[in-house]
């Protein structure tokens, strides 16, 4: 069974899904023998900026109104 079968999910493009698993430091090890390979880096700033904003939307449902509330309650979800 392949990972796209256990995961349910079909990758058009499969260089995402080998970007996805490809760790920084086999990136550089790869650069290190003259090959490009590109790491999971960038998603993983992206996936945070994603959860970043899904928790801002709920903070603020919640009722937490100014920045200083928002970022405080922030900082403590990340504990």
């Amino acid at each position: 069974m392949t990972l796209e079968e256990k995961l349910g999910y079909f990758f058009f493009d499969k260089r995402l899904l080998t970007r996805a698993l490809t760790t920084k430091a086999h990136a550089l090890e790869q650069f290190q023998k003259g090959q490009v390979c590109e790491d999971q880096q960038a998603f993983c700033v992206l996936g945070d900026a994603v959860l970043k904003a899904i928790l801002t939307e709920l903070l603020i449902r919640a009722g937490y109104q100014t920045k200083g509330e928002i970022t405080e309650k922030e900082e403590s979800a990340r504990v």
